[in-house]
């Protein structure tokens, strides 16, 4: 028996215990005082290296606008067991295959794929999905880490970013690439790099994106859209969700404008960040310059809804 992946097929492990150290997930929710963060305590990790920056760390620092009473420590406990846990999943496949496509065949496995590998006891796994309940209108708290890990639903927010965060510890070469108000994660190297973590982990071309997005050539040339992020970059990607859950869940604009400050500072391509910091202090000299380069609205494509609703009807009609 196998549970198909991405790019192939990994046996059903039969030492189901092996993984019982995901049961830890349980636990994270024996929280810490309450803390939350702020501007500055994200801006002191942009100050580092980039090299010495840990996603997953920033991610969760980032989440204590929502949750401010979150583990970090144990959460970081949590991300490294994952990673063994994909280690596992490659170690025991047999397939053969590329490297880069059994990683990410294990990854999807593992995250997405019911199984030994992600059981947590009482005949349940820890198995994400995207929130599709929520589709219409997304939960603020939903555009953080822990809404995830504690509810196993994701949005285009965190879903690539788990994925990322975990790739990322095993020193995989990815990245997370941004579209409007949107992330997916890259593989560098391969083919079929791009990885859409909220559709059933399957291959989509930068082309589809930008018919999908109705991206703009501009946005392209100019790096808006597309390119690669680096770390730095893909943390101001997200700091516009905190500015978001700032303005119209905590009512502190000064916290949002702050947020978006940094954003911009150090992410100069970061017009989400770039054109909302104009809407906050009313220049709408930034706005204008958002909009010269590219900065393209969050609406999808008449296509992109259509295989959208595909899809799901698919999904209503398995087992």
């Amino acid at each position: 028996m196998s549970v198909s992946t991405k790019t192939g097929t990994f046996p059903i492990l039969k030492k189901a215990g092996f993984l019982n150290l995901l049961r830890i997930w349980i636990s994270i929710a024996a929280f810490t005082s309450l803390s939350f963060a702020g501007p500055e305590e994200i801006e002191k990790i942009l100050q580092q290296p980039e090299n010495k920056i840990d996603v997953g760390e920033a991610c969760l620092v980032l989440s204590k606008d929502a949750y401010p009473d979150i583990d970090i420590k144990q959460c970081l406990f949590v991300f490294d067991n994952m990673t063994k846990g994909v280690e596992e999943i490659i170690a025991y496949s047999k397939d053969k295959m590329s490297l880069p496509d059994k990683r990410i065949g294990a990854m999807n496995t593992f995250l997405f794929r019911p199984g030994p590998w992600n059981a947590i006891g009482r005949g349940k796994n820890m198995v994400f999905k995207y929130d599709d309940e929520h589709v219409d209108k997304l939960l603020p708290q939903s555009f953080f880490l822990p809404y995830m890990l504690f509810e196993h639903k994701g949005t285009c927010a965190t879903m690539p970013t788990l994925w990322y965060i975990l790739a990322d510890r095993l020193k995989w070469p990815v990245n997370a690439v941004r579209g409007p108000m949107h992330v997916w994660v890259r593989y560098r190297g391969i083919k079929e790099g791009n990885i859409e973590t909220t559709s059933n982990c399957g291959y989509i071309p930068d082309s589809q994106y930008c018919k999908d997005f109705r991206i703009g050539k501009k946005a392209v040339q100019n790096g808006i859209y597309l390119a690669p992020l680096t770390r730095k970059n893909f943390i101001s990607t997200l700091l516009v969700n905190n500015a978001y859950y700032s303005t119209n869940v905590l009512r502190d604009t000064g916290r949002a404008i702050r947020y978006l400050k940094i954003a911009v500072k150090y992410d100069a391509k970061n017009m989400e960040a770039l054109s909302g910091l104009g809407i906050l202090i009313k220049d709408n000299s930034l706005i204008r310059k958002a909009l010269s380069l590219g900065l393209t609205d969050h609406k999808y494509s008449d296509e992109f809804y259509e295989k959208r609703k595909k899809q799901l009807d698919n999904e209503k009609e398995q087992p």
